[in-house]
């Protein structure tokens, strides 16, 4: 029998370009936590604030409807919805060296689901059915919360309209998140604190 039953392993020598890419992965997650934490930060203060909810839903439909818009794929929808909006001037994606997708900004539930799966290589008609049906639980949701109108028309077919609110949302978030990665380009300390603290 060895002597060392513990199971435990030696830890290999790590090479000078193990160690940077460990850097640049740490980095990369930390950013996504930090995002994901300024989105959740600015829905409760800017959206969320106060106990307000719309009249209409009671308490667990409200809870339904605000875990809903703090999920990931939730800021996807709304980050697109907004870029495609009137709110973002053709001008400031060109400077940003984004295209918008949708020129005439007419977006529905179907053609953003359509777009997500093309950029995610999804066939599958099932999975693009899951799609769409989440992309239209979020726009109940954001509807619900302002963040979101409809035209009163049939429900595949209606638009998903950008809110000034959605607009203010969408900057106080993502302006915070231009900082943090500035930050990180300019090589400042940003891996001591994920979450940002009071920035």
């Amino acid at each position: 029998m060895p002597d060392d039953i513990s199971g435990s392993q030696s830890v290999p020598e790590r090479l000078p370009e193990d160690v940077q890419s460990a850097a640049s992965a740490l980095i990369a997650a930390t950013g996504l936590i930090r995002m994901s934490y300024n989105f959740i930060e600015s829905l409760n203060r800017i959206v969320f604030f106060d106990d307000q909810h719309p009249p209409e839903l009671d308490l667990k439909a409200v809870i339904a409807a605000q875990n809903k818009l703090r999920t990931e794929f939730a800021r996807e929808v709304l980050t697109f919805v907004w870029k495609e909006s009137g709110f973002v001037p053709s001008e400031a994606a060109e400077l940003a060296g984004i295209e918008k997708k949708f020129t005439n900004g007419q977006i529905t539930k179907n053609g953003l689901a359509k777009k997500i799966c093309n950029v995610s290589e999804i066939t599958d008609l099932d999975k693009f059915n899951a799609i769409r049906t989440d992309i239209g639980r979020i726009s109940n949701a954001a509807e619900a919360f302002g963040l979101l109108e409809h035209d009163d028309i049939a429900e595949n077919a209606r638009p998903l309209t950008a809110t000034l609110k959605l607009h203010e949302l969408m900057m106080d978030c993502h302006c915070k998140n231009a900082e943090f990665m500035n930050s990180l380009v300019l090589g400042s300390d940003a891996l001591d604190d994920p979450c940002g603290g009071d920035s």
